[in-house]
């Protein structure tokens, strides 16, 4: 078989740091070492909360980063605009009334309108573009679509109208409509246009999806039951774990290796590109 051609969609990627970067940053430090050619897609200048170099010299040099600029905000300045549209006050903070007009509830609803799923939708019609670029260009076998933010799954449906037999796998670090209307994980808006807008994206992202990868059996188990017309197998589980390399030991191992589950995730993209060689893709894209 060929060398797989992967590309990483990812919003944040080093050197932006961050608990969101690391299982793509784990990703793309691995996969060539396993004869994958990987492309990573992401932005300039994420609104991260912070920087880590460290992370960027692991990513080994064969692995080609196409970075394309945002309009997405500084992460300071989101957070405020989000106390803005949220109601919520910073702490230590004077109350102060927002009831003498109605210009901050109309600036609020103009907001989340216009910035629906996420604030990061501001990176899609950039993204959209480079995608198509990178995936005629380089070749790529297989996307694979890392989120949060899950505006970055919009973009199932975009590559799949031209690219009908391309394997495109949804990686779900967090389980969109539980973690952003239940738990308010996400809480940019809760409203009923939200979720409707939520609900449709994610449905429209799982079909023209090859795969969906979880991070954890409840939220697996939770899309398999909401989706009930795709197959069970094409919903996987890929835990986060850990790294192995980075532990010190007292005697450490000739060749150390990144623990079993990163390579569970390769194994699946793998098999996922050698059905893609053997199977009618039109089942993927209905």
């Amino acid at each position: 078989m060929s060398t797989l051609k992967v590309l990483l969609i990812v919003y944040a990627f080093p050197p932006a740091g961050g608990v969101g970067v690391l299982r793509a940053a784990s990703l793309a430090r691995y996969f060539p070492a396993e004869e994958i050619c990987l492309d990573v897609l992401t932005t300039r200048n994420p609104a991260s909360v912070g920087v880590d170099p460290s992370l960027l010299r692991d990513i080994p040099g064969e692995v080609k980063i196409h970075r394309t600029i945002t309009l997405d905000l500084p992460f300071g300045i989101k957070k405020r605009l989000k106390r803005l549209i949220t109601g919520s006050k910073p702490p230590d903070s004077q109350a102060v009334s927002t009831n003498k007009t109605g210009k901050p509830n109309l600036l609020k609803r103009a907001l989340q309108d216009l910035l629906l799923p996420d604030p990061q939708i501001t990176w899609s019609p950039v993204l959209t573009r480079a995608a198509r670029r990178i995936v005629r260009n380089r070749k790529i076998d297989l996307v694979l679509i890392t989120g949060a933010p899950f505006s970055s799954f919009l973009q199932a449906e975009r590559l799949r109208k031209e690219f009908p037999g391309l394997a495109i796998v949804l990686d779900f670090r967090d389980e969109w409509l539980t973690s952003q209307f239940e738990f308010g994980s996400f809480q940019f808006s809760r409203s009923e246009r939200a979720r409707d807008f939520a609900v449709a994206a994610e449905a429209s992202a799982v079909a023209n999806s090859t795969a969906i990868v979880t991070v954890n059996e409840a939220a697996r188990e939770e899309m398999r039951v909401r989706y009930p017309r795709e197959p069970a197998e094409k919903f996987h589980l890929i835990p986060n774990g850990f790294d192995a390399t980075r532990i010190v030991r007292a005697t450490p191992s000739a060749n150390p290796r990144p623990d079993g589950k990163l390579f569970a995730l390769l194994a699946t993209l793998m098999s996922l590109v050698t059905a893609r060689l053997s199977c009618n893709w039109a089942t993927w894209s209905r």
